[in-house]
């Protein structure tokens, strides 16, 4: 498989910045007020919004202009698959949305864009809080919708990274936590039912970190790439979950192991096994696997160290 040309990566970039920047703000204006809620399952546990299906719908059109010969796979049911097409971008318009409807300014949008399954471009925005303060939940319940008024410039923190190109914040460039090990002040996140499920050995039994779990999987896999997350893991993420954050802290120095039936390797590509058909994008849809992210040191460590909890 031939690699794609720099310059095109540069570009891709550049737009995937462009895209997570103003996704960024089409949630912000809705951040705060009052939005009608929908449900994608019968237990009431996947909420979608207006706020999500705008994201997207903008994301979709830009790209639509932009690369009219790409694909395009969004979290809200969006499946575009030109034929032939190479390279396709992986949307998720909001991610985090319990936190957004509640007020809780820690969610984002993600843009990722694979080569034949291999992440290759990302960006990331995520809500700088005072911004996400004067819009939130001071304001909640008040019928205002926001103070910002028309031209009012926003900040957002914007990850970003390309293939061989290094990952970054805005124009600062960006390294996962170094050292072997966590120590006793260091956070660390893990799903919120991970303890139900797992338990450390080895070297994590007794000290594993500062436990944090967010409720965002895109604003997780930004801060363990920019190392204030030790490390992270993930139960079962979805690919728009993680197609940009993978390539995030592979970028900055970083470690991205995936679980393969009993034992933990090197992720490289949502081409599962090697198999074609796992790239088409029902295959793509339905990818669902644990993930460890980190330094390579810390990834191993984890990966070494998890074990399966024994039911009573």
């Amino acid at each position: 498989m031939s690699e794609i040309d720099d310059r095109l990566l540069q570009q891709m970039e550049s737009f995937a910045i462009q895209l997570a920047s103003h996704a960024g703000e089409i949630l912000l204006e809705d951040f705060g007020t009052d939005l009608r809620v929908e449900f994608k399952d019968r237990h009431r546990g996947d909420p979608v919004t207006k706020a999500d299906r705008e994201s997207q719908e903008y994301l979709r059109e830009a790209i639509q202009r932009e690369y009219p010969d790409h694909g395009i796979l969004g979290e809200e049911d969006l499946a575009l698959e030109p034929k032939g097409c190479r390279i396709l971008w992986v949307l998720d318009p909001l991610d985090g949305t319990k936190n957004f409807l509640n007020g809780l300014p820690i969610y984002g949008v993600s843009v990722g864009a694979l080569d034949e399954g291999r992440p290759v471009v990302g960006a990331i925005s995520l809500p700088a809080m005072a911004d996400s303060l004067k819009q939130g939940s001071g304001i909640r319940g008040q019928g205002s919708g926001g103070t910002k008024s028309p031209g009012q410039r926003t900040d957002r923190a914007i990850f970003h990274a390309r293939q061989g190109g290094g990952a970054f914040l805005g124009i600062s460039r960006i390294s996962v936590a170094p050292g072997d090990g966590p120590r006793r002040d260091q956070l660390v996140t893990l799903p919120a039912n991970f303890f139900r499920h797992w338990r450390f050995g080895g070297r994590l039994k007794k000290e594993g970190g500062e436990v944090r779990s967010t409720g965002s999987t895109v604003y997780e896999l930004a801060y363990t790439a920019c190392g204030t997350f030790y490390y992270a893991v993930f139960g079962g993420p979805k690919i728009w979950d993680v197609a940009a954050g993978i390539l995030l802290v592979k970028e900055a120095n970083g470690e991205a192991l995936i679980k393969d039936r009993r034992t933990w390797r090197p992720f490289t590509s949502f081409d599962l096994d090697g198999k074609r058909q796992s790239r088409d994008l029902k295959g793509l849809r339905e990818w669902r696997v644990p993930l460890i992210v980190g330094s390579p040191n810390a990834a191993r460590l984890v990966a070494s160290s998890i074990r399966r909890r024994l039911l009573p």
